[in-house]
């Protein structure tokens, strides 16, 4: 191999390379920009699905999506939430100041 030929070679894997890094944090960037009804919806289950899984009300869940209010479970239940929602810690935490940001966004007063 020549060495233009692998001056273009090297070029290509470089460009498929940042490319490939460029898609992954445009990825972890969605998931984190996910609020909690997205977490949700990402595993398929309705508030209903939920809330019969933690054992709470559907309300809660309700208000966890809008932003109304956080999760707040017994810490032996937290393991529960993150299989329902198929999600780490840190993505629920993420997704719950999600919620609660676009909550306070729609709700606050225009001076």
């Amino acid at each position: 191999m020549g060495s233009i030929e692998l001056a273009s070679s090297l070029l290509l894997l470089n460009n498929y390379a940042i490319k490939t890094l460029v898609s992954c944090y445009n990825d972890r960037c969605s998931l984190l920009a996910m609020d909690m009804k997205q977490l949700r919806e990402k595993v398929g289950l309705r508030t209903v699905d939920v809330a019969s899984k933690l054992g709470i009300a559907e309300s809660t869940v309700r208000n966890w999506d809008t932003g109304r209010h956080t999760p707040r479970l017994p810490i032996e239940d937290i393991p529960k939430l993150l299989e329902v929602y198929q999600c780490t810690l840190g993505e629920v935490i993420e997704a719950a100041k999600e919620s609660r940001g676009k909550f306070e966004a729609s709700h606050s007063k225009i001076d």
